[in-house]
């Protein structure tokens, strides 16, 4: 456990009571009225002692770092007022001791590992609870890539190239099914596309535009593809020219 507060030597809790023949004025009395001045000078005494042990007291703070599953993060620091205090254990779990000295209000901030995005700091007030019990604070790290299990079923593209965001991610295999892992940060769009170059396949590069939520996910990437129909090239027509007519004899034409 770390604990920020310094506390000095503790002074004799006698030497801040008031004596009791201070509660009498002074004077001598009957040995009744003696005893009850002492007993009033030893409540003081405990009332005033209390109330500087109370004071003093520092405040116990629990913290529990888990990511957005649920699970422990091991290793994320624990930060008091922007200074390194401790890391928390395997099981995200760590507790800081304020102490009653400073500025009552205290920032609390976890430091998540690399892998995770920052977390907004908590503010406490010190004093304002009586509680003997520590406080519970509970951090979530996020991380900062998302992952994506990506499914394309594309009946009779085997050996197609599936893109993300034009960088190959795998290929079709012979059942028509890929199955890859892509990380993506949240909140960014992701095209995938389904490279038909070469092929003669309907639809020609299929694609889909999605965004990436901010939790991990599985996207289906389904397309139905036809072979295209080939149309024979026309043949070129050939102009038949009609042979001439023989002449005619000389005496046929002369009697006409």
């Amino acid at each position: 456990m770390f604990s920020l507060s310094r506390r000095g030597p503790e002074r004799s809790a006698s030497k801040r009571c008031p004596r009791p023949v201070s509660l009498c004025g002074g004077q001598s009395g009957a040995r009744p009225r003696r005893v009850a001045c002492k007993a009033l000078g030893v409540v003081a005494c405990l009332l005033v002692a209390c109330a500087s042990e109370h004071s003093e007291a520092p405040m116990l703070v629990r913290v529990h770092v888990r990511d957005d599953r649920g699970e422990p993060v091991a290793g994320a620091t624990i930060e008091v007022e922007g200074i390194a205090a401790i890391s928390s254990a395997a099981d995200g779990r760590a507790q800081v001791s304020l102490g009653s000295r400073g500025s009552p209000r205290t920032r609390v901030g976890v430091s998540c590992p690399a892998a995770y995005r920052p977390v907004e700091p908590r503010h406490l007030v010190r004093g304002a609870s009586t509680r003997s019990a520590p406080l519970e604070l509970a951090f979530t790290c996020r991380p900062k890539l998302r992952t994506l299990v990506v499914v394309a079923r594309a009946p009779g593209g085997e050996g197609l190239v599936l893109r993300a965001d034009g960088e190959p991610l795998g290929q079709i295999g012979a059942d028509g099914t890929l199955h890859a892992l892509l990380r993506r940060a949240p909140e960014s769009d992701l095209r995938l596309m389904l490279d038909t170059a070469g092929r003669a396949l309907l639809p020609q590069h299929p694609a889909r535009e999605l965004r990436v939520a901010d939790r991990d996910e599985l996207v289906v990437f389904d397309e139905r593809l036809s072979t295209a129909k080939v149309r024979p090239a026309p043949r070129p027509q050939v102009a038949v020219s009609k042979p001439a007519a023989p002449p005619l004899p000389y005496a046929i034409r002369a009697s006409r």
